[in-house]
């Protein structure tokens, strides 16, 4: 899916002197993986790792929160209801859903956010078929906001899932790039030819990013709504059909590594337009995953034995996966 806005606008996203504002956040580049699991490592890495291109962006989204849908571990999901949406002047609404999910990252995790952001470009063709539908990612300072300091920012309320309950802080941190630091940033010495930096990734702006307690970062990931988790009893037809994204997954390289019934979540079909069939399955799955932020990319083209085993036997990720769901059989 095309990125078609440069700025986003959400009203009743916080409030100042008890009063509900809108907050208005600019197109973001997102942050780039290392790239795993390379057979050859006298091959590049892939041109398609790099970021895309976001200077051409020139719509305008606006949005209104409705509802809380849940909180995880970096982020906090909403319910948003489109109020405009236009580019080069033009009306593009009816190309889009009524309602979209909004990901807020918690001010520690914006970096953890913008890889989301990245994997979901590297899964482009697999948007609206396999994963959500991404429209986007987006993040500003709290400085730049119109009511700065007196800005209370909703998605940060009555946080549940705090930081120490859900991460422990590497005893070398001083080594990393970033306090929020993702699987391939352990330092030079860890690496051991397990994956490989693009260019693109070390000249991120997101790459020694962090927390600034006086001016944090507002991140927002918009994604399509989804249907509800899979949890409950389910059967052997969904646990083929969740292995069919899996597979769908390994074919372009992708490691989600973290399947669980939280992250894959019901596909809801849309009035607006028709659903997408599975070119690879021939079906529309009825299911999505969701969270990338811990994922890890490898290129499909050159993969070593322990790639193969770790993104291509989906047999194994099942396996694996089956202590949290309550399928199969």
């Amino acid at each position: 899916m095309q990125q078609m806005f440069s700025t986003l606008l959400i009203h009743d996203c916080g409030t100042a002197d008890g009063y509900l504002i809108t907050i208005t956040l600019k197109a973001s580049p997102s942050f780039p993986g290392g790239i795993w699991y390379k057979e050859d490592w006298h091959e590049p890495v892939p041109a398609t790792s790099a970021p895309k291109d976001i200077s051409n962006l020139d719509g305008t989204l606006e949005l209104r929160l409705v509802r809380r849908i849940s909180e995880g571990r970096i982020g906090v999901t909403y319910v948003a209801e489109i109020v405009s949406a236009t580019r080069k002047c033009t009306d593009v609404r009816s190309t889009l859903p009524p309602t979209l999910c909004l990901k807020f990252a918690k001010p520690e995790f914006s970096r953890s956010l913008a890889r989301e952001a990245w994997f979901y470009e590297q899964l482009d063709s697999l948007q609206g078929i396999s994963v959500p539908i991404s429209f986007g990612f987006f993040a500003s300072t709290a400085a730049e906001q119109r009511h700065f300091p007196d800005v209370e920012f909703e998605p940060w309320r009555n946080r549940k899932v705090l930081f120490k309950d859900t991460d422990k802080i590497p005893h070398d941190i001083d080594r990393y790039a970033s306090p929020d630091w993702l699987p391939d940033d352990v330092p030079e010495y860890y690496k051991r030819e397990r994956f490989e930096d693009p260019p693109s990734k070390c000249n991120s702006p997101w790459y020694k990013w962090s927390r600034l307690d006086d001016n944090p970062t507002i991140s927002v990931l918009v994604l399509e709504l989804l249907g509800e988790a899979c949890t409950g009893i389910k059967t052997a037809a969904d646990k083929q059909a969740i292995q069919d994204v899996m597979d769908d997954l390994a074919e372009v390289g992708v490691m989600h590594g973290n399947l669980t019934p939280w992250n894959t979540l019901a596909f809801k079909p849309q009035p607006h337009k028709e659903a997408r069939r599975c070119p690879r399955h021939n079906v529309v799955h009825p299911w999505r995953v969701i969270d990338f932020d811990r994922s890890r990319m490898a290129d499909p083209k050159n993969l070593c034995f322990l790639g193969k085993r770790h993104i291509t036997d989906t047999d194994d990720i099942m396996d694996d996966a089956a202590v949290y769901f309550e399928l199969w059989d």
